[in-house]
């Protein structure tokens, strides 16, 4: 899997905090000063499905304690707002970011202050880049990055008790790749030249609660890459080879790499006919060792053969990595 031309931009997203100026708000009555504060809640990142608590930091309360209330937007399910001292206490259930409108009043002053803010709970490591380069038979392997690290928490790792499993929410990732349910690692070998894309998410569960966490959309780019022919000379994808009645034939794979590849780096093995394929031409045989296709063809026709093989790239095994179809006419 390269990245060379890839800008990769991993994570759920960076932490989203909305630095709205301060809005001193004419309540009226209660008497004493007009209250001018600034806060937030510093970093402003808590886990998913563990014991929060996000205290409020600020200048101008003077040494009072400030409460506090939620007038617009949301915290995540599971997290509550504690007004007498504005602290976010409770267990997240639900990873992403929440922007919400907080207001702050301080005993002894009049007037409350608005502001807008916004709290990012990770959770199981879904940082994957937002594209891939995927040629065909290279051997891949990521694991995923956790976002929660660069926000300043500890790594985010299942407890006792806790099950956490990845999976495809939406999308498929290319042939031949595969991802690893307990890692999240997406590995393998590319099989064919295709472009898709994929969301994967994280479920966990346990003693705390369940929680699904989900990555943004993943691309994987399928540029040209290995080629398994039987001639160097494609028509149309196709190779057309022609043979004739009663005279001996042998036929070899040939395999071609791109400019970024090294040949050097690929092998095959266990050559076969596709599950597709009509069977070889009478007279013809498979070296399933070496891909040869070889004999004395013994009655004339036309067959479109699919062979397969298993190909390793970079100690890394893929199966069913299809050659080039090989039309066969005997004369």
């Amino acid at each position: 899997m390269t990245r060379s031309s890839v800008r990769v931009l991993r994570g759920l997203s960076a932490i989203a905090v909305a630095a709205a100026a301060a809005a001193i708000t004419a309540c009226g009555g209660g008497g004493g000063h007009d209250l001018s504060v600034d806060f937030d809640f510093g970093r402003s990142a808590l886990p998913l499905l563990r014991n929060a608590s996000l205290a409020l930091q600020g200048t101008g309360f003077q040494g009072n304690t400030p409460n506090c209330a939620i007038v617009g937007g949301a915290l995540q399910k599971g997290l509550v707002l504690q007004g007498n001292g504005c602290v976010i206490t409770g267990i997240a259930t639900e990873a992403g970011t929440s922007q919400f409108t907080l207001r702050v009043t301080v005993s002894g002053f009049s007037g409350s202050v608005d502001k807008v803010l916004a709290v990012t709970v990770f959770g199981p490591p879904l940082g994957y880049a937002q594209a891939y380069e995927t040629r065909r038979g290279d051997a891949a392997s990521d694991k995923p990055a956790d976002a929660g690290v660069a926000a300043g928490l500890p790594p985010w790792q299942p407890l006792p008790g806790e099950t956490l499993v990845y999976s495809i929410a939406t999308g498929a990732l290319p042939d031949g790749l595969s991802l690893d349910p307990g890692t999240g690692e997406v590995s393998g070998i590319a099989l064919r030249i295709l472009t898709t894309n994929a969301t994967i998410q994280a479920s966990v569960s346990g003693p705390s609660g369940s929680a699904v966490a989900s990555s943004g959309s993943v691309q994987f780019q399928g540029p040209d890459g290995v080629a398994l022919h039987f001639d160097r000379s494609p028509f149309g994808g196709v190779q057309l080879v022609f043979a004739t009645v009663g005279i001996p034939v042998a036929l070899m794979p040939v395999v071609t790499v791109s400019p970024v590849q090294n040949i050097a780096d690929y092998a095959f093995a266990n050559y076969r006919l596709a599950p597709a394929s009509p069977p070889l031409p009478a007279g013809l045989v498979l070296d399933g060792s070496t891909g040869i296709v070889s004999g004395t063809p013994t009655a004339q026709g036309r067959s479109v053969i699919l062979l397969q093989a298993d190909i390793f790239s970079k100690g890394q095994h893929g199966l069913s990595f299809a050659a080039e179809p090989l039309d066969l006419t005997v004369q």
